[in-house]
């Protein structure tokens, strides 16, 4: 079986792909597609718990070196971590051998470490033979701008700045190995996962019939 995971990069159309496979669900299931991982929040999360407890307890490394989250892991916590992780390992078993493709869309992952890709990936083998992993990037400028117009909307303090202070804003929080659209941590991806790591450039010039909804069901082999 194979499954593909979208790593949601910050502001490159990841809601677009996850709202197109929502709506198309049943039809994709035509089509031998089966959708996992990314039917609301906790179903998301638990993509990320199920990685933290391979780390945890199969790689050996410790709590902070697999904890993916800014909150910090308590009793409480620990007891929602495993039991999304045997959740989610249980949904992944019964639908063992219902479709083709399995696919997760997730913009919870981008900033994974090596160790955590490791993880995730070998928690992934125990239910896919083949595992494949796609990113969208964009040019930069058209992130900052996109990002810029966003907080105007959001009526955000600083975005009645102009551009270029919203730019030396910008500036103060950039991602230390990459740009505001943490590009540097897809270098983790790459080193982990080679050829099982595609790079998809969000151009128009770049896309199937310039359009991120066509090239995302091309990688799935099906039609929009």
């Amino acid at each position: 079986m194979k499954a593909i995971i979208h790593i949601g990069m910050p502001k490159t159309g990841s809601t677009s792909i996850q709202n197109w496979l929502d709506s198309n669900n049943a039809a994709l299931e035509g089509e031998s597609v089966r959708l996992f991982g990314c039917q609301g929040t906790d179903e998301r999360h638990a993509l990320q718990f199920a990685a933290y407890q391979v780390a945890l307890n199969e790689l050996g490394v410790d709590e902070k070196t697999a904890w993916m989250f800014r909150r910090k892991v308590s009793p409480k916590w620990n007891r929602k971590v495993y039991e999304s992780y045997k959740f989610l390992s249980g949904k992944l078993k019964r639908l063992s051998g219902e479709a083709d493709i399995y696919i997760c869309s997730n913009e919870m992952l981008y900033r994974c470490s090596e160790i955590q890709i490791i993880a995730l990936d070998k928690f992934l083998s125990q239910f896919f033979d083949e595992r494949y992993y796609v990113a969208y990037i964009r040019n930069t400028v058209d992130l900052f701008l996109s990002r810029y117009w966003e907080d105007i909307q959001s009526f955000i303090d600083y975005s009645t700045q102009e551009y270029s202070g919203f730019l030396k804003y910008c500036s103060k929080v950039l991602d230390p190995c990459g740009t505001a659209s943490s590009f540097g941590h897809l270098f983790n991806w790459e080193k982990v996962l080679g050829d099982k790591f595609n790079v998809r450039l969000l151009e128009s010039d770049w896309l199937v019939k310039g359009d991120l909804i066509d090239d995302f069901a091309s990688l799935l082999g099906v039609q929009t």
